[in-house]
């Protein structure tokens, strides 16, 4: 194999890997032009009127889903891989010129450079010519270009079209939302109200309204009740621009951008979506359209949120309505497909199991032993009069058999277990129990703090959670645990303690790699301005006697130095 590099080119330093691991005979890396616009240098073949004198245009590269191994017309040859093979197929037609009319500062035929050409021979032979969207280098001028100062030229060379999509069933209170929008948009849109007489639902109001306006550059989804804060879509549009990413959840006061319920959407970015047929997902009518198109952007790391981006919905009765029980059955069986193969990634597939209109069964374990007997009462009695259920997992109850005796006394839901490992008896007491998500506290812990458990259970309902309040490297201790994550886990039971730290070690890497959207949570809150805004730095698990030596702030990258 032969790799091509360009002496003008900055190279990512595993780009021999990834494009020998895509096993093509060609393919290339994607880069864009030394000089403005800059436009990328991976081509697609030309449908317009002109394709007999441009023959190729360049393809949307910054809204083309990363990681993949993309067919196209034809790449530069900077950072271009090639089997020797491909060379002898060819025989005298490898040596490449460039057209004949290159150098004529005018649209010409025959204007190919010296690397189309080659890719215009090498499929004449038989071969494909494939580029790897994840390998991108930088083009070295007065400065090293990329996909920044392409967007950048973009922005300066138009003003975009935006729509706002609002599909409505009380004509007056849309009018007037329309009128509150537009006041406090900060720029210029098309405002639609997409009136639902034949009650169609949502989702077939918002895909009439992407196709009746074809040439919009985005479009905002949203209701006949929403409010939008100051310059709540200038701040959208300069942040999807900022990052190119095809869709934004805007700040709704509930979701923290982890949906977008109310949401801003790149047209060209749809087009590796839903091939850009619509912008929700037709086998939806009301609900969870939204829910499916922000787990794929999230997926393909396209996904953006922008807390100052304020559009709220003002829905008094938003509980009294609940959602389609046919689309909630639909989105159920489209989440255990992966959305059609689009999302492979379990943590992105679980993120939303708690919205399908289930009742999430959720607990709190205790986890303890008959050395720590005292710690285990005071701990429970300073959750007397909560209304989570509480459920005791003894370790080594056959050992104290009367300690276990004296717990069941007093307590409904008590597990015995053999061994004497924390977080394993946990899991295994979770196999009977099968609560969907469970606090999982050591006995030792002294005070829980009833704001905590109405945070983990209400404010943060179907998320994981870790506290560091145990600050070990592994990220996972004390903490809220998901049935649906810890399921598709393999641990077995340590032999010794070395053996169960390098256990609990594993496990906690593991857990956060399947769920990485984990709410972390130091001690004191001192790292989270939104929980010290809401609590102040009251305590929510006082400190452990046991470790009080513990200091430190908590960081994911330990994790990977773990």
């Amino acid at each position: 194999m032969i790799l091509f590099l360009d002496a003008d080119e900055l190279y990512p330093p595993n780009i021999f890997e990834k494009l020998f691991e895509a096993n093509q005979d060609i393919i290339g890396t994607c880069y864009y032009k030394r000089t403005p616009p800059y436009t990328p240098v991976v081509y697609v073949d030309n449908e317009n009127a002109n394709k007999d004198i441009l023959p190729y245009s360049p393809i949307d590269l910054p809204f083309t889903p990363k990681g993949q191994v993309l067919e196209v017309s034809g790449c530069g040859f900077g950072g271009m891989l090639v089997r020797t093979d491909v060379f002898r197929m060819m025989g005298d037609d490898k040596w490449t010129v460039y057209g004949k009319n290159f150098h004529i500062p005018e649209d010409l035929p025959d204007k190919l450079s010296h690397d189309l050409n080659f890719c215009e021979t090498a499929k004449k032979y038989g071969y494909k010519i494939f580029v790897h969207t994840s390998v991108i280098a930088g083009h070295i001028a007065r400065h090293v270009v990329t996909e920044r100062n392409f967007m950048e030229e973009l922005q300066k060379t138009k003003l975009p079209k935006v729509v706002v999509l609002i599909p409505s069933i009380d004509k007056e209170k849309a009018k007037a939302t329309v009128n509150q929008l537009a006041s406090t948009a900060g720029m210029e849109a098309q405002y639609v109200v997409m009136e639902d007489k034949e009650r169609l639902g949502y989702v077939k109001m918002v895909n009439k309204g992407f196709e009746l306006y074809k040439d919009a550059d985005f479009f905002v989804y949203t209701a006949e009740d929403a409010y939008g804060g100051r310059d709540w879509l200038l701040k959208a549009w300069e942040t999807l621009e900022d990052k190119y990413a095809g869709l934004l959840a805007f700040n709704d006061g509930k979701w923290d951008g982890k949906l977008a319920s109310f949401g801003m959407v790149r047209r060209e970015w749809l087009n590796y979506v839903y091939d850009g047929k619509y912008l929700m997902n037709p086998v939806y009518k009301s609900h969870y359209g939204d829910t499916e198109l922000s787990i794929i952007a999230m997926a393909q790391g396209k996904l953006i949120y922008n807390s100052n981006c304020v559009l709220i919905e003002v829905d008094r009765q938003k509980k009294e309505h609940g959602v389609n029980e046919d689309d909630r059955k639909t989105y159920i069986e489209r989440q255990l497909a992966g959305f059609d193969g689009r999302v492979k990634n379990p943590a992105y597939l679980n993120l939303f199991e708690a919205n399908t209109n289930k009742e999430l069964t959720q607990g709190i374990i205790i986890v303890t032993h008959e050395k720590v007997r005292k710690y285990c009462d005071n701990l429970l009695k300073s959750l007397e009069g909560t209304t989570y259920p509480i459920h005791i997992v003894v370790n080594e109850s056959k050992k104290y058999p009367y300690y276990t005796e004296k717990l069941k006394k007093k307590y409904k839901s008590v597990v015995e277990f053999e061994g004497n490992h924390f977080e394993l008896s946990a899991f295994e007491a979770n196999k009977q129990l099968k609560l969907d998500e469970f606090l999982l506290l050591p006995a030792t812990t002294e005070i829980v703090d009833n704001n905590l458990l109405k945070m983990v259970f209400v404010n943060l309902k179907g998320r994981s959670v870790a506290f560091s309040t145990y600050p070990t490297i592994f990220g996972m201790f004390i903490g809220k645990y998901r049935k649906s994550i810890v399921d598709n886990m393999d641990f077995v039971m340590p032999k010794n303690k070395e053996e169960a730290v390098e256990m609990e070690m594993t496990f906690n890497q593991q857990y956060l790699q399947l769920d990485p959207n984990t709410t972390i949570l130091w001690r004191d809150f001192v790292d989270n301005d939104n929980i010290v805004e809401i609590f102040g730095e009251k305590r929510m698990l006082i400190e452990n006697p046991f470790i009080k030596k513990w200091k430190g702030t908590y960081h994911r990258d330990m994790i990977k130095n773990a």
